[in-house]
């Protein structure tokens, strides 16, 4: 489900949307997946359908955080408006800086942000989080891929 606080129009720079984290697979259950390289290299972009368009979106950063503010990896995910350029750097920043990998996408203000999010179970009340970017002007599906393939990941 998409968050409340995540607007549709207008559009909130920052979309997320929850899901199960359900054992055989459904809802989000596939979602742990991420965390390998090879599935991420594969399946680097995701497309959202809405009714009147398809939107392609990049993922930059594979993390798990904690949403119990004040405890160990916690960051608040539920920034959904940047009030300058400064702030949207900071919030994006931590979540390149706390990935998994160094993926070869970048972002910059001015780009519309996808979350998806399911329970994790690193943290008390953790989540796992795949961000992503929306795909810009000119940049293709396909162009994400190869840059993905032609990135070396260290393990």
């Amino acid at each position: 489900m998409l968050d409340v606080r995540s607007l549709l129009s207008p559009r909130s720079v920052t979309w997320i949307i929850h899901g199960h984290n359900m054992k055989n697979g459904t809802m989000f259950g596939n979602l742990r997946y991420f965390r390998e390289i090879d599935f991420l290299k594969e399946k680097p972009i995701l497309t959202l359908t809405l009714p009147e368009e398809k939107q392609y979106y990049a993922i930059f950063a594979v993390l798990d955080v904690n949403v119990d503010e004040g405890e160990k990896g916690y960051f608040k995910i539920t920034e959904f408006d940047f009030e300058d350029e400064e702030a949207y750097n900071a919030y994006t920043s931590y979540y390149i800086d706390h990935s998994y990998y160094d993926l070869p996408v970048d972002t910059r203000w001015g780009d519309d942000l996808l979350i998806l999010s399911t329970c994790s179970y690193g943290y008390s009340n953790g989540r796992l989080l795949i961000v992503c970017r929306k795909l810009r002007e000119g940049e293709t599906p396909d162009e994400i891929v190869k840059l993905y393939q032609e990135a070396k990941f260290i393990d």
